[in-house]
């Protein structure tokens, strides 16, 4: 079992706000994307520390522990490190999305504040996709429980869900987060919303259920299989004239050998 992962910019910004990592921790393997909301200030900063405070927190987490609590602790801690001097930054660098991956004992569970998309690929290589998505545009960023008034601003919006291959899974106004957990599949990755960002040469949109499954087709399971992966499917897309117009993140854990 091995994780890797991959960003890379989108074609309408300046500065990727997109964050990307994996690794192991105390025997874990993990996966965590985080997206910046373009609006509010640094968060390609945001994304990156709260990205990196999810890492200090899973050396402290147990599977139970592995909740809608865990996201308040990591914004509460990144908040913090947002924070402190010298350098101090706007609390709204921290607008940003999570979505995290875990492989504990028998399940891989993900846990996810903000939209995203998750899929998995099984053993037969079939996939199955979920789409979390805030109609009302405004993505559940995990740093709104750190600030009641925008909270219920946010909140007495449209409701967000989560689509996956049984149909609506979750549908709330609520700040919270997104929990699952998978067994017997191959792979399981997470993405930003980049992945709805892709229109073809005449610049039409493409299908992200389409480019999720040209990003999991995986020749080899080593090393750094995602970016290998994306760098493949980028340059193949650039060859059809297709572009994205968003960042673009992913982070994946396999579960079989690595020299399988």
């Amino acid at each position: 079992m091995h994780a890797d992962s991959a960003y890379v910019i989108g074609h309408g910004h300046k500065v990727c706000q997109d964050y990307a990592r994996h690794g192991r921790i105390n025997g874990l393997d993990y996966a965590i994307v985080s997206d910046g909301c373009s609006s509010s200030p640094d968060t390609d900063i945001g994304a990156r520390l709260l990205v990196l405070t999810t890492e200090l927190n899973l050396q402290y987490c147990s599977e139970q522990g592995f909740t809608e609590r865990a996201i308040l602790d990591i914004s509460r801690h990144a908040l913090y490190a947002a924070g402190f001097p010298p350098i101090t930054l706007d609390p709204r660098c921290l607008d940003a999305t999570l979505l995290v991956a875990v492989a504990w004992r028998d399940a891989i569970s993900i846990l996810a504040g903000g939209d995203g998309v998750i899929a998995c690929l099984d053993q037969y290589d079939h996939v199955a996709i979920w789409d979390i998505e805030a109609p009302d545009n405004h993505p559940r960023y995990p740093n709104y429980l750190n600030d009641i008034i925008r909270r219920k601003i946010v909140e007495s919006g449209q409701p967000w869900t989560v689509s996956g291959p049984d149909g609506v899974e979750m549908c709330t106004p609520k700040v919270e987060a997104f929990y699952t957990a998978f067994t017997g599949q191959k792979v399981v990755a997470v993405f930003s919303d980049g992945v709805k960002s892709f229109v073809d040469a005449d610049r039409k949109p493409i299908p992200f259920e389409a480019i999720v499954r040209e990003l999991l087709d995986f020749k080899y399971m080593t090393g750094q299989f995602v970016q290998r992966r994306m760098q493949k499917f980028l340059k193949a897309a650039a060859q059809r004239g297709w572009q994205h117009f968003d960042d673009l993140s992913m982070a994946a854990i396999y579960t079989g050998k690595e020299d399988d």
